[in-house]
């Protein structure tokens, strides 16, 4: 070989060890001592090497190979959409991280049974789920959703090819996706001691306020308070409908400090808490 020869084009893809195509020196083997007085000797040269012909080879894998296939690829490849800009728009647009390895190692055998094992890495939040359905998904991932970050991790080898065990974990999320959603006929009869959490929309508790604050809106009607100062809630709007009554500042703070009281037991945190929420719902000027 010349020294102006391009490599690439002399060994252009994978093959087995050839002496007469590798213009640099190159020995393998080992040759037994005799015995414990002479050295072991030099190893044996290119020429004829069984040794170099058995295992696996990198000369199609130069930089310059690399360099040539990339340029050949280049022109099937599209640019990067400038719409994703950032790692946050990839994750919106593109929730699932699929991970996967390909090993390359000298031996006799060119298979690695790491190769076919598959990762699905998601964020719960990027599923379409309401309270029950990310509840009993919670519940059907066990040790593969991570609370504090809301990650689900999906792992499998089960299959022998990589892309078998890939359409694998595609029908798992898919199953546990609409698993998720599907209602069983014995969860209509939960009462609400079987809530696993408090909810404030279905228990009293909202249906008392709402009405009494209606009731104190319609007595500063009846007084005929028409200054904010002479009402007893100020705050309250002209509309004291349900929704509207219940979308108020005053009774979403009221809301979220009985939640956490009851679903985290009662601590010197959430009383107070709790009593600065009612002193602001009434409009308790008092302190005590």
């Amino acid at each position: 070989m010349k020294i102006t020869d391009d490599w690439t084009n002399i060994w252009p893809t994978a093959s087995t060890f050839k002496y007469s195509a590798i213009p640099f020196p190159v020995r393998q083997g080992f040759i037994a001592r005799p015995s414990e007085n002479q050295n072991l000797g030099v190893p044996p040269g290119r020429y004829a090497n069984a040794e170099l012909m058995k295992i696996p080879n990198f000369l199609h894998l130069t930089p310059a190979h690399v360099a040539k296939h990339c340029k050949a690829l280049k022109k099937f490849c599209t640019p990067w959409p400038e719409a994703l800009s950032t790692d946050s728009l990839c994750e919106q647009h593109f929730p699932v991280e699929v991970t996967s390895s390909d090993y390359c190692f000298a031996g006799p055998s060119l298979r690695d049974a790491r190769a076919r094992v598959v990762t699905f890495k998601l964020n719960i939040s990027s599923l379409n789920l309401d309270y029950h359905a990310k509840d009993k998904m919670v519940r059907l991932l066990k040790d593969r959703y991570n609370k504090t970050t809301g990650e689900i991790t999906l792992k499998t080898d089960r299959c022998p090819l990589k892309k078998q065990n890939y359409d694998y974990l595609v029908y798992v999320l898919t199953a546990l996706y609409h698993e998720s959603w599907r209602v069983e006929p014995w969860e209509s009869e939960k009462t609400e001691a079987d809530w696993e959490c408090f909810f404030w929309d279905k228990n009293v508790s909202r249906k008392n306020i709402v009405q009494l604050l209606q009731r104190i809106k319609d007595t500063d009607s009846s007084n005929g308070s028409e200054v904010s100062d002479d009402k007893q809630l100020p705050y309250l709007p002209s509309d004291v409908s349900e929704e509207t009554v219940a979308a108020l500042p005053q009774v979403q703070a009221y809301k979220k400090t009985l939640t956490s009281m009851i679903d985290e037991g009662e601590n010197t945190e959430n009383l107070k808490a709790y009593k600065e929420s009612v002193k602001n719902l009434l409009n308790i000027k008092t302190t005590f």
